[in-house]
């Protein structure tokens, strides 16, 4: 039997105490464009600000409780070119995701550190590397039930009249079944195994099916008809966002296609995707990002395309989460810090204090004699839990009864130990197959709580990713 805490070996631990204060000013005042690469003209950056905020002001109703994230993950998966070439090519794939990935890396905006995203595009976007980004090897492998989630698909898709199928680089649409990637098998496994509340799946997809008259940058009414026609052999986007779990973001309704931005270089939706993102330094809630690219993509696309934003039923609290919230792992914004704060000089720097000569002289000769002690809040970082680990792991192991077999099996649980050292919410990520090997896991949890106390200096809580090895020797 063994435990996991992180793919790095490292202790999880919450971070108890998030940044309360959300700068509202214009990303103009940090030297950038809303628009970002485009390069539009300032007035009319300034005008798209003022809109997203009168809709943000428009569509509050009232305080509400701030989601907990802990860290931030994101995969972008952008298809533009396939080896079949009787697929269409999508011109703009690869640009939608290397510019989503840069807004969402920016320390000033989207505040997710450069490894916790992974874009995958072009020929480099085969089925065995999504799925392998979406496995062990990666996303499953590194993200927790407190973790948010972000999701981008640019890609051609078919439908079996039950979910759709995602066109990978590689996929051969002579076996579109085998060689495709299953939307609602993807989603329901991402959701189960991290069971994180927070995943959003934003799909910049066009149906395949499309009609060959189209112009740059609009449809033409022939393939706007197939498109409604084809729209009703698919499962609705609400019924898919039901049954996995998961919030969708997506550019277009079943059956239409991703329209292009010609003048930006991206779909209309990546286009006002970034740009809301961008807009307040990415702390405009979920909603209103959603309401202000529905607007301007159905505008700009002649209402030929209509974007959809469904919120899982389960996590309805998601339309308040500002995608660029400071976690854990965010580089620190880009500032220039001069001197010391006022208001912190009697506990960070009292020889500064006005008429302190004597204490500047005393202090120097302790200095001399002694370092200075650090901060209270440093020694929470300092916690040493190695000890508490492994006597936590004997523990469990002391109460672990697995049932008896000739077959080894594993079994990957999630649970939350409390400052007092009470496990709570024990949870199954990742089944053994057999419902006596799972529940023989579970019962162990049950049955070892208490543990110890966490340390002195520990938050108030810890998420622990734990693996139960079942192995059976012959004799």
């Amino acid at each position: 039997m063994n435990n996991q805490l992180h793919s790095s070996g490292r202790f999880i631990s919450r971070c108890l105490t998030l940044s309360a204060s959300v700068g509202l000013a214009c990303v103009l005042a940090h030297g950038q464009c809303v628009a970002g690469p485009l390069g539009l003209v300032k007035q009319k950056a300034l005008k798209m600000q003022e809109s997203i905020h009168a809709s943000s002001t428009a569509t509050k109703k009232g305080p509400s409780q701030p989601l907990v994230t802990r860290e931030k993950w994101a995969l972008l998966i952008g298809v533009g070119r396939f080896k079949d070439t009787s697929v269409k090519a999508l011109p703009f794939a690869a640009s939608n995701v290397n510019r989503l990935a840069a807004v969402l890396k920016d320390p000033d905006v989207g505040r997710f550190a450069p490894d916790h995203v992974n874009a995958i595009a072009a020929l480099s976007a085969t089925k065995d590397a999504i799925e392998k980004s979406l496995s062990e090897n990666w996303l499953l492998k590194k993200a927790l039930p407190e973790d948010l989630v972000f999701l981008y698909f640019c890609t051609r898709y078919e439908t079996d009249g039950k979910d759709i199928l995602l066109y990978a680089a590689d996929s051969d649409r002579s076996n579109i079944q085998g060689s495709a990637i299953s939307l609602k098998d993807l989603l329901s496994s991402l959701k189960k195994r991290t069971q994180s509340q927070q995943i959003i799946a934003c799909l910049d997809l066009s149906y395949l099916e499309e009609s060959k008259q189209q112009t740059p940058d609009r449809t033409t009414d022939a393939s706007s008809a197939e498109g409604k026609e084809s729209s009703a052999k698919m499962p609705s986007l609400k019924d898919l966002a039901k049954e996995t779990g998961v919030t969708i973001f997506s550019g277009s309704s079943p059956g239409e296609i991703s329209q292009d931005a010609m003048a930006a270089k991206q779909s209309y939706f990546a286009h006002y995707l970034g740009m809301a993102l961008q807009a307040f330094n990415g702390t405009l809630p979920l909603q209103t990002v959603a309401e202000y690219v529905i607007k301007n993509v159905s505008r700009d696309t002649n209402t030929q395309q209509h974007p959809e934003f469904v919120l899982a039923s389960e996590n309805a609290d998601l339309s308040t989460l500002q995608i660029g919230m400071p976690v854990k792992s965010s580089a620190p914004p880009k500032q220039l810090a001069i001197g010391h704060p006022i208001d912190e000089l009697s506990t960070r720097r009292p020889d500064l204090l006005p008429a302190a000569p004597a204490r500047r002289i005393a202090q120097g000769k302790a200095k001399e004699e002694k370092e200075e002690a650090p901060p209270a809040e440093a020694k929470v970082g300092d916690v040493d839990f190695g000890s508490y680990m492994a006597r936590m792991k004997r523990h469990i192991q002391g109460k672990w009864t697995p049932p008896k077999g000739m077959e080894e099996r594993r079994v990957v649980t999630v649970f939350t130990i409390m400052k007092d050292g009470a496990i709570v919410d024990p949870t199954v990520v990742e089944s053994s197959g057999v419902d006596s090997v799972d529940d023989a896991a579970l019962a162990a949890l049950k049955a070892a709580s208490p543990l110890e106390a966490l340390p002195e200096g520990s938050p108030e809580y810890v998420q622990i990713k734990y693996k139960f090895d079942y192995k059976v020797k012959r004799d």
